[in-house]
């Protein structure tokens, strides 16, 4: 049976997530990713009963949102 669901189905728990963003070298710890959560500027989630998990595609998302292209420039 092949799958159709395109790279919306992927999904990550918070360490892939971190690894995802920030590489094998350096993740984005899963401390920070709860922080993010709960100041809400982080990458969007679901919540699915007392699990988080990350779509690819939210993580791309908020991940190009994060392009700059001064130091000075506001982040918000």
């Amino acid at each position: 049976m092949e799958n159709n669901l395109g790279t919306d189905a992927r999904v990550f728990g918070e360490h892939e997530a971190g690894v995802y963003l920030g590489g094998e070298t350096e993740p984005v710890s899963p401390r920070t990713m709860q922080r993010w959560r709960q100041e809400g500027i982080g990458p969007e989630f679901l919540k699915l009963g007392r699990l988080v998990r990350y779509r690819k595609s939210d993580l791309d998302r908020w991940r190009d949102a994060q392009l700059r292209t001064s130091t000075s420039q506001n982040t918000q």
